[in-house]
């Protein structure tokens, strides 16, 4: 019989991410007690080199503190009948002593780590989209959990942000239409809002130098809800508070190998370290596509991963809040979008480019999918979606190494701003498309429960929004598959997951 003490955990999220984080963060919020670790790839909420494992020697939770071996393949043997060995040193209150490790209540030390105030130290990699914008969700179609999550995890967000005391403001969301060709898909847009119960408003020109004395545009809608926030302090946070409640998060553990067996699975990492639960979340972004694969599951849909290029404006004052272009619902990318980040810097939301452009310090246009060099895309559906991207793709793609194009359209909604207004601003955050194999976008977030395993499959843009909505369906789901295994959380509260 497979007992409590047998497991490393009960429930073991890979990905650290904001998505893992605050699915993370719901698991110990919904279910007090129980046992939670999240696996992070290579890096820390931060964005920095991270840490050793919580425990020092690669085994969480184990009742001697020592490491598991594992046989050819992870969980080669089941609980009970592991191997373990002692060089692991790990306190009775199951902190670690040591430069960066972690301790006993969550907090990470070392330079750039997490700190027990939930504040990270040293440099930060800019990554979030938008210039740290909050989405408003009126883009997406309601009745879908993409919107539900998105709506609600902006307020949410807030609230958030206001009990910790994170940098957050609500500017609201101007989305604009600069020629007539835009105004069918303005009116649209307006119906979505009132069908999300957002409040917008329809603004003339007039009205909209009103708000934003720089933009000119034929027309526009106003949405009294998104804003720009501190998304890594957000992450941060939701770290510290996880760690806090007893959870426990490992960094540098790649998951190359899952066994699923009937009491659980059984996850192994590159360094040959062996993590036991009743239950596995799959919230590894762009690598989530491959986890699922190594659980024996089936997802269904190719992943691929992106990430955004973004220019900064020269002159501060441009822009006061979000601006959008009404979005081509013939294209996956949106257009034009300005935002202000709360350091007063005005980015510009523009190109994507391949995920893989990030690990060789290039930077390679990629506004086509097919431009993209990733594993996913040697299959045919993803090209098949690649095509009604073609005619913004063309477009979009010398803009990423042409500071004269991004001026020639930007010009359209700020007249007067010149090549020497622009300069290159951070990467924007890593995000992803699925496609199905018959090669239809998949245009919502998509989960897959499976035996022992639920899987996050597709995160769009909107996820860093709707993380805190999305990570409790997410930790709803997750306890639902470990009690098929016969553990009985102390608490499970209802009502409240989307």
């Amino acid at each position: 019989m497979t007992t409590h003490a047998a497991y490393d955990c009960d429930v073991l999220v890979v990905g650290a991410g904001i998505v893992g984080l605050a699915s993370a963060y719901a698991l110990t919020r919904t279910a007090p007690g129980a046992r939670v670790m999240v696996l992070g790839k290579g890096q820390n909420p931060a964005g920095r080199a991270a840490g050793p494992w919580p425990d020092g020697a690669g085994r969480a939770g184990s009742p001697s503190g020592g490491a598991a071996r594992s046989g050819s393949a992870a969980g080669g043997t089941g609980p009970g009948g592991r191997a373990d060995r002692s060089d692991g040193a790990v306190r009775g209150d199951g902190a670690v002593r040591g430069d960066g490790a972690v301790r006993g209540d969550g907090a990470v030390r070392g330079d750039g780590a997490v700190r027990g105030d939930g504040a990270v130290h040293g440099d930060r990699a800019a990554v979030w989209s938008g210039g740290e914008a909050v989405h408003s969700g009126i883009q997406h179609a309601p009745g879908t959990l993409r919107a539900r999550c998105t709506v609600r995890g902006a307020a949410e967000l807030a609230a958030f942000c206001a009990e910790h005391g994170i940098a957050h403001t609500v500017t609201g969301e101007l989305v604009v239409a600069t020629g007539s060709g835009g105004l069918p898909r303005l009116h649209g847009l307006v119906q979505r809002g009132r069908a999300h119960g957002l409040p917008v408003r329809e603004l003339g020109p007039a009205q909209i130098a009103e708000h934003e004395p720089r933009v000119r545009a034929h027309a526009a809608i106003l949405v009294g809800a998104g804003g720009v926030c501190d998304f890594a302090a957000v992450s941060d946070r939701l770290a510290a508070e996880f760690g806090a409640a007893g959870g426990r998060i490992g960094y540098d553990a790649e998951v190359v190998a899952v066994d699923r067996r009937p009491w659980g699975v059984a996850v192994r990492t590159s360094d040959g370290r062996v993590v036991r639960a009743r239950t596995l979340v799959n919230c590894a972004d762009g690598d989530s596509g491959r986890v699922a694969g190594l659980t024996g599951d089936d997802p269904g849909v190719r992943i691929v991963p992106l990430r955004e290029e973004c220019y900064e404006l020269t002159a501060p004052g441009l822009v006061r809040g979000l601006v959008r272009q009404v979005p081509d619902p013939g294209s996956p990318y949106p257009g034009v979008r300005l935002s202000q980040g709360l350091d007063g810097t005005v980015r510009i939301g523009w190109s994507v480019t391949s995920a893989g452009a990030e690990a060789s310090g290039r930077h390679r246009p990629a506004g086509r999918l097919s431009r993209l060099r990733a594993p996913a895309l040697s299959r045919s559906g993803v090209w098949r979606a690649a095509r009604p991207a073609g005619r913004q793709g063309v477009a979009e793609a010398p803009a990423a190494s042409s500071r004269q194009a991004v001026a020639r359209a930007l010009r359209r909604l700020l007249p007067g701003v010149a090549e020497d207004d622009l300069r290159p601003g951070p990467s924007g955050a890593r995000t992803q498309t699925a496609v199905l194999r018959d090669g239809t976008p998949v245009d919502d977030f998509l989960l897959r429960d499976a035996p022992h395993a639920v899987h996050v499959l597709n995160v769009p843009v909107p996820a860093v929004t709707a993380a805190l909505p999305l990570g409790r369906e997410v930790a709803r789901r997750a306890l639902l598959r470990a009690r098929a295994t016969g553990w009985s959380p102390l608490a499970v509260e209802s009502g409240h997951c989307v």
